[in-house]
């Protein structure tokens, strides 16, 4: 059985001397019971216990019709227990209970929304568990928690009185979230500054505070456990040696929150680790052991997860080599040690004030809240940093600080003075802005330095030259302006750290530090001017590009910078390139070629004007247009590829359609246009424009004569009326809408010919006409004629198309006939003796002239000649002969005399054995005819055939032998030789001698004939001529004058020669 120990005698002293009135008491106890459950009751009922001894559930206990338990007859219960005995028989709740006296007890737990707890003793072994409440009173009593564990759900205020027990401590929990405050007093009319003993044991849980605010002392006798917080406001808390957070052996305070701003004293305090939050406000905080010796004199770790705080100027000076593990956080005060000051990787050193010791830092110095000083500055590779509103200060020092890394959040500072902080890991600030803001002296005041711990080079890789150098160079090289895809370039590179030391941190920067890029809003950094890093030793940035999107033709440099963090390592300037060109910009025209109408075979064709309309400049481009074709005959003329140069026009290109046939033709031609001459870049294709091409083309009208040439008119007759024949004339051209009409004119007539008619107009494709054109033959004169006439053809588009007339070749066509003379018969004498001649039109007289008797026969021939010049019918006919005393042959039919042509001949004979006179009459029926098959009668021709059989004296051949006869013997009469028989020749001998006037004799018959008026000699006179010739002959040749010739009228008669025969008398 445990004693409860004796509360000291000063204290039991005050107690008695202090104690006031029983009636104050209670008045004081219904006030308390007022205040914590409100003005009135909360609860439905209020029930007082009757003071005697009994169970909870014996509603006649209770002065309410049945026991207090939130539930019965569905109300809320308070409950009064100021005496008596109260055996908790099952789980009670209600909502509040005020105990002034007596004894709770049983072991059913009981729970109460609130415990004004004035006196009392909890006797139970269930659970009570206190909502919140008010325990205390003024008059110094003890509130006895007699073996029952009593769990603080609730904030409650402890006020006064000790809490005892007698034989069995109690236990005192205090839940998450709750808090047990040691109160002041006179908050509720009691004293204050006393001391409170508190007998249980205590758990502060999780969460849970107990706290100390009352000027006086309290005694913690029992166990104390602090696994929430403890807080000492004012006053002192003391702690004796259950205090089961310390090992006193090894001097570690583990676990719970300590905030002393008052006093805190624990028996054996001596604190060398600290495995707990130790927070101490103002210098007038303190923990100490029971002898107030200062426990932290000898902090040797501050471990990990530990907290220590040192508010209000609160200052700790260890006389052993401080290391860190966990937190140590100023707050105005210091940090000093005789030995050393170690954070360890991990820990935070952190607000602001001073650390006198320089500080081996593998952790992290924070300044936070205002300006921590370093006076002699920093060392070690861990974290230094100035949080925001926070300044570290290292300027005091003799010499400069290493840190592993140097972190300046945004508001925080860094006073170098002339100091130097070398940087191990990565310099962070942050007030350094970004882009082209950026600072990294941002925040940092002095003219020391912050330096890379190694020699260091910030260099660019990626499309860069002279990448480790001071002035590296980026050639974007040529743009085309406005052209998607081609308007801009882009260079990317990266930022690269050298081997060693620190990580790199800074900026790409398009103005500032001696970059001029923004001057050009041609160029940008791509994603904005912005910061780069950490970059790691041997590693590199993200990805930067810079970019050109060209706007106005030309070259351009700018600069952007690179620039980082540390002092002693260089910056670079990089030169930006590029150049923007204006590519061709293509204006072909005519949009659309309609060509227009065109004749088969005739060229159409237009040039295509190719303009470049880009300005002439040194950065703009030419225009190459290549020209090809499709569909429709459609062809390219001309190029087919021209360079057009900026600002020019070209038109060798051309388009051409066939007109090899007829129809609507539509193609188009397409042409494919790129801009050149950016330098570094390939040809920009530009597409292509398709011109859509159309033209009409229709034949000419087609003339072909159809008529059968020559046009001949056969064999007509001068003076003939021949009717005019129409030219068959014809347009080939094919009826399917493309071919023009025809027109056509005869031209002059050639000689012989006429031409008439009223020519041919409008003749459709296909269509013929032969009554337009007229030729005729000219019948005034014999002839055959052979000629051409010209037929003048035009193609009339008139009404079809746009081309109007088209003079067409001419033709010509033949023309022959013959213009025929009729047949003209003639006789015409081709041989004998005698005549023909024609007597009168249509009667010839054929006469064989005379012979004497015995002679040659008398014979002509002779022919029918068609004495007609050419042209002109043949002649033909039959002969009508009958018989006479002539001798015809040959006398038969003539066939197809040509003119001027003559029959083979015919032969009239006539005999000379009789003398005399012969006729005969014969007739000849001419036909006309010709090879067109006109066969014509003519008038027929009579032929008298006449012929005289003389005798031998009758030497004038008249028919008779007289006188004359004579004289023509006397005149030739003594010719030796060679004398005819018109000269006196009887016998034919060549000679006249008298042997032919014998004859004369013989044969004188002047009635033979009509004779002349010429006279006969009488025959007296005949015989003296005879006589007289017959002298002369013997004597002298005779002479034509000699006077001996007898003279008749028309007669000389000569004397005969001797052997001269005179005629007998009568013949």
């Amino acid at each position: 059985m445990s004693v409860r120990p004796e509360i000291p005698l000063l204290q039991a002293k005050a107690s008695s001397m202090c104690r006031p009135p029983r009636v104050m008491i209670w008045a004081l106890v219904f006030a308390l019971f007022c205040f914590v459950t409100g003005s009135s009751p909360a609860a439905d009922v209020t029930s007082t216990w009757d003071g005697t001894d009994g169970v909870w559930s014996d509603s006649t206990k209770w002065d309410s019709a049945l026991f207090p338990n939130n539930g019965n007859a569905g109300l809320t219960y308070d409950a009064v227990i100021a005496a008596g005995a109260v055996d908790v028989d099952q789980p009670i709740g209600i909502d509040a209970l005020l105990f002034t006296g007596g004894t709770i007890s049983g072991a059913d737990a009981l729970t109460l929304s609130s415990l004004t707890w004035t006196g009392g003793s909890f006797t139970g072994t269930g659970l009570v568990t206190v909502g919140g409440g008010l325990w205390g009173s003024n008059v110094f009593n003890t509130l006895l928690l007699e073996g029952t564990t009593m769990r603080l759900a609730g904030n409650v205020d402890w006020a006064g009185d000790h809490i005892s027990y007698n034989s069995t401590v109690g236990t005192l929990e205090v839940a998450a979230g709750t808090t047990l405050t040691r109160a002041d007093g006179t908050i509720y009319g009691f004293g204050a500054g006393q001391t409170y003993d508190l007998y249980a044991n205590v758990l502060v849980e999780a969460g849970a505070t107990f706290r100390h605010d009352d000027t006086g002392v309290t005694v913690l006798r029992e166990t104390f456990t602090n696994d929430g917080a403890l807080q000492v406001d004012r006053g002192t808390v003391q702690i004796g040696a259950g205090f089961t957070n310390f090992d006193a052996l090894t001097g570690t305070l583990t676990g719970g929150q300590y905030e002393v701003t008052s006093t805190f004293q624990f028996d054996s305090a001596n604190i060398v680790t600290n495995r707990a939050k130790l927070v101490l406000v103002g210098p007038g905080s303190s923990i100490t052991d029971l002898a107030s010796v200062d426990a932290l004199g000898n902090l040797a770790m501050n471990d990990t997860g530990a907290t220590l705080e040192l508010h209000n100027g609160r200052s700790l000076w260890t006389t052993a080599a401080l290391t860190n593990r966990g937190t140590i956080s100023l707050f105005g005060g210091s940090l000093n040690s005789s030995s050393t000051i170690t954070t360890t990787a991990g820990s935070t050193l952190s607000g602001f004030g001073s650390v006198l010791k320089r500080p081996n830092n593998a952790g992290r110095i924070q300044a936070a809240g205002g300006t921590l000083n370093l006076p002699l500055g920093v060392q070690g590779t861990g974290i230094l940093e100035a949080s925001a509103g926070g300044t570290l200060d290292v300027s005091a020092g003799a010499s400069g600080s290493t840190t592993g890394s140097l972190i300046l959040q945004a508001g925080g500072g860094l006073t170098l003075g002339a100091r130097t902080v070398i940087v191990s890991s990565d310099f962070d600030n942050r007030n350094a802005g970004s882009a082209n803001a950026y600072n990294p002296r941002a925040g940092v005041s002095g003219t020391g330095s912050i330096n890379s711990s190694v020699a260091k080079t910030q260099s660019l890789s990626g499309a860069v030259t002279g990448g480790t150098t001071a002035m590296p160079s980026i050639a974007l090289g040529s743009v085309r302006i406005g052209v998607s895809g081609q308007n801009a370039a882009s260079a990317a590179f990266r930022v690269n750290n050298s081997a060693g030391g620190p990580s790199l941190r800074g900026a790409v920067k398009s103005s500032g530090n001696g970059a001029n890029l923004v001057g050009d809003s041609q160029f940008a950094i791509v994603g904005g001017p912005r910061d780069f890093g950490p970059v790691a030793p041997s590693g590199q940035s993200e990805e930067f590009s810079v970019s050109f999107t060209g706007v106005t033709p030309g070259s351009v440099t700018r600069t952007l910078a690179v620039v980082n963090n540390f002092d002693n390592v260089a910056n670079q300037t990089v030169s930006v390139t590029a150049a923007a060109y204006s590519p061709a910009t293509p204006n072909i025209t005519p949009a659309a070629l309609a060509l227009g109408d065109f004749h088969v075979g005739q060229p159409a064709q237009q040039a295509i004007a190719i303009s470049n309309a880009t300005p002439v400049g040194a950065f703009s481009e030419s225009l190459v247009a290549t020209a090809s074709a499709t569909g429709g005959g459609v062809s390219v003329t001309g190029g087919p590829t021209v360079t057009v140069a900026p600002g020019a026009t070209n038109s060798t290109i051309g388009v051409a359609v066939s007109t090899a046939t007829a129809g609507a033709k539509s193609g188009s031609v397409n042409i494919a246009r790129k801009s050149t001459g950016a330098v570094g870049l390939a040809d920009l294709d530009l597409g292509s424009q398709a011109i859509p091409v159309s033209a009409t083309v229709y034949r000419l009208a087609q003339p072909v004569i159809q008529s059968a040439q020559p046009i001949n008119f056969g064999i007509v007759h001068v003076g003939d009326v021949v009717s005019p024949v129409g030219v068959a004339v014809q347009n080939s051209a094919a009826a399917d809408g493309f071919s023009e009409r025809l027109d056509a004119t005869l031209g002059p007539a050639p000689t012989g010919f006429t031409a008439s008619g009223s020519g041919v107009d409008n003749l459709n494709a296909g269509a013929m006409n032969s009554t337009g054109l007229l030729v005729g033959i000219n019948t005034s004169i014999p002839r055959t004629i052979n000629g051409s006439i010209n037929v003048n053809f035009t193609s009339d588009g008139v009404g079809i198309n746009s081309l109007g007339q088209t003079a067409l070749a001419s033709q010509s066509v033949t023309l022959a006939g013959t213009v025929n003379a009729y047949a003209d018969p003639n006789l015409v004498k081709t041989g004998g003796v005698g005549t023909l001649t024609e007597a009168t039109p249509n009667s010839f007289v054929l006469d064989l002239g005379g012979v004497r008797r015995g002679g040659a026969a008398l014979q002509m021939t002779f022919s029918v000649a068609n004495a007609v010049a050419a042209p002109a019918d043949t002649l033909a006919g039959t002969w009508t002969i009958g018989s006479g005393p002539f001798s015809l042959s040959g006398f038969g039919a003539v066939n197809g005399l040509a003119p001027g042509a003559s029959s083979s001949a015919l032969s009239v004979l006539l005999g000379t054995a009789a003398a005399g006179q012969f006729a005969h009459a014969v007739s000849f029926a001419p036909r006309s005819q010709n090879g067109s098959g006109y066969d014509g009668a003519m008038a027929p021709l009579s032929l008298l055939i006449k012929g005289a059989i003389f005798q031998d004296a009758d030497f004038n051949e008249d028919l008779a032998v007289n006188g004359a006869d004579l004289a023509l013997w006397r005149n030739g009469f003594g010719t030796p030789s060679g004398a005819t028989h018109s000269q006196g020749d009887a016998d034919l001998n060549g000679a006249v001698s008298g042997a032919d006037l014998l004859i004369w004799q013989r044969q004188y018959s002047p009635s033979l004939a009509a004779v002349t008026t010429a006279a006969v000699p009488e025959p007296g006179a005949i015989v003296l001529a005879l006589l007289c010739v017959a002298t002369l002959a013997a004597f002298r040749p005779i002479r034509r004058a000699d006077p001996c010739f007898v003279q008749g009228e028309t007669l000389r008669a000569e004397v005969l020669p001797s052997e001269a025969v005179f005629p007998p008398q009568n013949r």
